[in-house]
């Protein structure tokens, strides 16, 4: 369990209840505390939240002088929402602690509600899981709209085996609207899911179409409000790959209700969305990205632009610029670690343009596009891990985040999308105050192909793999050249590949290399990644293999495995690969050696940035806790002498120490400290 992000904050949260208390009672105000947070009250009814907000903190200044009562405790949770509101997440949660630890006895039961789904949702879009966690453990919603978002935050913490009880206990409700989230959120989660209770995917997606054609017909609801929920109910049949007629019917409908409601950016989204379904007009997509470009919704913008990309727009340099321009509005707009609809187009709409790229020869451009989307990647778990320089840099690019999964929200749910503009201003003004901070150069920027050179030593080299939708890159990277190979292998495919061979190596104990030794997949692989440069590694002394997907590269080769002969290493950056590099340990050292399985190098990625004298080692066969504390006093004993992860591991394989196969079954997840000179 984390540390709670707000312990130790007590001290400076008291501003709330001590604003100008010091200056005590020099002169009896005109107007009463009552009084002025009416007219707060008022203020932040038409957003006019900076008046509202200094004036609700000069009546609690005055009204905290002699006590506190039922309406101070109101006010003060009236700042905390006002703050949150605005952008402020950190200090509305500092505000809604001093709620809690000063005025406890004086919330009722609907305020203590309220207070712990706000805090929730804020420490859930900050990404304090854990705390989210602690919080609703025990709580116990008292209204459909409650359990909706309670159910909504679990899905968000990862944990959505949570919402399939909330999502099942609403399920046969009264009101079509939340019978029908109800089962959009089931037929989500049955997709992927085994949990008792939970039924096929195809009974809630024929339940689904049922609810969503009594909320057609329900006259008790805002259209605009019944056009979001058919437009999710719409997404989640989508999903499924079978019901894109259905689909295609309730975004038809919930776009003449975003019409008649006149909700000008929820029915663009659904203009452009129901042509996609079926049509798939590139004239559509034109007029919404045109939309959304003078809307600021840089998201649906970048969306709208791949998707048009991918209708058939047939002059290839055209279809390049959608592309890239799309890729750069998703990394500036689409906060790391969270899946959903925009985060899958992102995907699909980068390993189209690295497909182009491959296919025209722009292996620089291709580089340094995927080093992109890794550091992007990077820049969460960087976060997470507090490498930052100041405090100050982390609260700021975690509230820009947040905001950003905000916005995210908007635009899956569509209800209150003309907030995303409010929330926009919000990230820019906080960005702009990043730029000026001490940590706005942090560890996340993407790395050049030549400053990637100018770090390797004379007798290094990079193998650099690169997937996409069409062909698979590789490139041979060495301090004074660049060789490249190309071959047609879709990302699919070669994530098959990878995934056969590592499998074959998880569930073979017995004899495993040697059966895998003619595996179509290590075969196949070898031929792609290894064979076209098996001469210039000739000349190579310590060879990192960059790939996204965890590589088991010693045990490629021909009529025998690489990791026999020379120094392999792996990682899945250049930014990575030089962070690492930085603060090497030496020999003499005693490290601290983590064994992390192949198949968990998230896990790796983080040990890596948390640093720590750390060398780390992905194991791709099965091991037993006793075959782990064999393995890491054998790998410290060898690294306390050579020092350098790949060297340790190739001395160990050739002198058999703990069995060759053992050794050749790990990967060393480093850099090591051979670079230039």
């Amino acid at each position: 369990m984390k540390k709670p992000v707000l312990a130790g904050l007590f001290g400076l949260c008291c501003f709330v209840l001590l604003l100008l208390a010091g200056c005590a009672r020099e002169k009896v105000p005109s107007e009463q505390p009552s009084e002025m947070y009416e007219r707060a009250r008022q203020l932040a009814s038409r957003y006019e939240d900076a008046a509202a907000l200094e004036l609700v903190s000069r009546a609690l200044a005055i009204d905290t002088l002699d006590g506190k009562r039922p309406e101070t405790a109101r006010a003060i949770q009236l700042q905390a929402r006002l703050l949150e509101r605005n952008g402020e997440l950190f200090r509305s949660l500092e505000t809604y602690r001093v709620l809690e630890d000063c005025c406890a006895s004086l919330l009722s039961d609907e305020m203590v509600r309220e207070s712990i789904l706000s805090r929730a949702q804020i420490l859930s879009d900050l990404g304090y899981h854990d705390e989210v966690i602690g919080l609703l453990e025990n709580f116990k919603p008292a209204t459909s709209h409650e359990k909706l978002s309670v159910a909504r935050i679990y899905e968000e913490v990862l944990l959505p085996e949570h919402s399939v009880p909330i999502y099942l206990s609403l399920e046969d409700a009264a009101d079509a609207a939340l019978r029908l989230q109800a089962l959009s959120g089931l037929l989500h989660l049955s997709r992927t899911l085994n949990v008792k209770g939970l039924s096929r995917s195809e009974v809630y997606a024929l339940e689904t179409v049922e609810a969503a054609r009594d909320l057609l017909e329900d006259v008790s609801h805002p259209d605009e409000y019944k056009a979001a929920v058919l437009r999710k109910a719409a997404c989640r049949l989508q999903e499924t790959g079978r019901h894109d007629s259905d689909a295609s019917y309730l975004l038809f409908k919930a776009l003449s209700l975003a019409r008649t409601a006149g909700s000008g950016e929820l029915e663009a989204l659904l203009d452009y969305e129901s042509n996609a379904v079926l049509q798939a007009d590139p004239e559509v997509y034109a007029r919404s990205s045109g939309y959304f470009d003078e809307h600021g919704m840089g998201l649906s913008y970048a969306r709208a632009l791949v998707w048009q990309a991918e209708s058939g727009v047939p002059d290839e340099r055209e279809r390049l610029e959608l592309l890239k321009t799309a890729f750069r509005y998703f990394l500036q707009e689409l906060p790391p670690g969270r899946a959903g609809m925009f985060s899958s187009v992102f995907r699909d709409g980068t390993s189209s343009l690295l497909s182009l790229l491959a296919a025209n020869g722009g292996y620089s451009t291709a580089f340094m596009v995927d080093e992109e989307l890794r550091s992007w990647e990077l820049s969460a778990i960087v976060l997470e891990n507090q490498l930052t320089r100041t405090d100050r840099f982390a609260r700021l690019q975690k509230e820009v985040y947040a905001l950003q999964r905000r916005i995210l929200r908007l635009l899956e749910e569509g209800v209150q999308v003309e907030r995303i503009h409010r929330l926009r201003r919000f990230v820019n003004e906080k960005r702009g105050e990043l730029s000026s901070s001490d940590g706005s150069g942090v560890l996340t920027s993407a790395v050049t192909l030549k400053t990637l050179q100018q770090s390797l030593g004379a007798h290094e080299a990079v193998i650099r793999v690169v997937p996409s939708k069409e062909w698979l890159t590789v490139m041979f990277i060495r301090n004074d050249m660049v060789d490249v190979s190309r071959s047609r292998i879709t990302r699919d495919e070669f994530l098959s590949l990878a995934g056969l061979m590592s499998g074959h190596l998880q569930t073979v104990r017995s004899d495993a290399l040697r059966t895998l030794s003619r595996h179509h997949a290590r075969l196949k692989l070898s031929n792609i990644l290894a064979e076209p440069f098996m001469r210039q590694l000739r000349q190579v002394e310590h060879l990192t293999v960059m790939s996204a997907t965890p590589l088991p590269f010693r045990l490629l080769g021909d009529n025998r495995y690489l990791g026999r002969d020379m120094r392999i290493s792996q990682i899945p950056s250049a930014r990575e690969f030089l962070l690492d590099r930085s603060r090497r340990t030496v020999a003499g050292i005693d490290p601290v050696v983590e064994l992390v399985s192949a198949d968990s190098a998230a896990v790796a990625r983080r040990l890596l940035v948390e640093g720590g004298g750390r060398e780390i080692f992905l194991f791709w066969k099965p091991l037993t806790q006793s075959e782990r504390d064999d393995l890491r006093v054998l790998l410290s004993m060898a690294l306390k002498e050579r020092g350098e992860p790949s060297r340790a591991l190739l001395q160990l394989t050739a002198g058999d120490r703990g069995g060759s196969d053992a050794w050749l079954a790990l990967s060393s997840f480093s850099a090591d400290d051979t670079g230039a000179q």
